[in-house]
């Protein structure tokens, strides 16, 4: 009768530990997914931020390189840079592009593309600006320059301009790219551009740091479930050793 109440007993430990094993690993799995989780989300975090600098970036570099082909060519005449003006504008697209790839990583109520689209709109601008200058000098210059590419053909001088001789057209020209009205925009262009990615680097540092937080608690977390899955282990083994091997010993 004795050996059999301890049969129960040894019986019972027996689940009780194993149960308690059972349960203490389904808390470590699920830890360990929401771990998982939690990289994830700092990894596509850290891609965002690189997504949106690179179209920052990208939106920049094409404003600087269409004012810079638009100043070349009013100043020297040379439609080689109309042409790479054009090129860009219509072929490249390095704006556009720099929309579409930030559109993967952010939608359009992320603050980072609304300022991107501010920087863009304000690039349309300038582009309103650098056509009607290109413009300014084609006519200016039409005794010399025979081609005219269709984007510039098409647009209409203003009244006033249509009143000034040819040189006069072409410090128009000068004078519409280097004034402050285009250069207003032009600042406004690099701010908000400059602000997409401050924007984002300040969005991502507290993802990050709210991520990194919660991974310090779910790691200490872990670290406490090991350790009881470390002490059930030492349980099982005493407990056997006492209530097993022990009173084998005896026989």
């Amino acid at each position: 009768m004795t050996n059999k109440a301890k049969g129960i007993s040894i019986r019972f430990l027996n689940y009780f530990l194993v149960l308690v094993t059972i349960g203490v690993f389904s808390c470590v799995l699920l830890i360990s997914y929401n771990v998982h989780s939690r990289f994830k989300m700092v990894r596509s975090a850290f891609e965002r931020f690189m997504v949106c600098q690179d179209s920052s970036k990208l939106v920049k570099e094409s404003a600087n390189y269409l004012t810079e082909q638009a100043r070349l060519f009013v100043v020297t005449h040379n439609t080689n840079y109309a042409e790479a003006y054009l090129k860009e504008k219509n072929i490249t697209k390095g704006r556009q592009r720099a929309m579409e790839q930030l559109q993967r990583v952010c939608t359009s109520d992320d603050l980072a593309y609304q300022r991107l689209q501010i920087a863009q709109n304000h690039s349309e601008n300038l582009i309103s600006i650098e056509v009607y200058a290109l413009k300014l000098v084609y006519e200016g210059c039409k005794d010399s320059i025979k081609y005219i590419p269709d984007d510039i053909k098409n647009i209409k001088l203003r009244e006033a301009d249509l009143k000034l001789s040819q040189k006069e057209l072409c410090n128009r020209a000068v004078d519409t790219l280097f004034g402050d009205g285009y250069l207003i925009y032009k600042k406004r262009v690099d701010e908000n551009c400059n602000l997409t990615v401050e924007g984002i680097e300040e969005e991502i540092t507290n993802e990050v740091k709210s991520n990194s937080d919660a991974l310090g608690e779910r790691l200490q977390n872990l670290r406490e479930l090991l350790s009881v899955l470390l002490a059930m282990n030492l349980l099982t083994f005493i407990s056997y050793h006492l209530l097993v091997l022990r009173p084998l010993k005896k026989y």
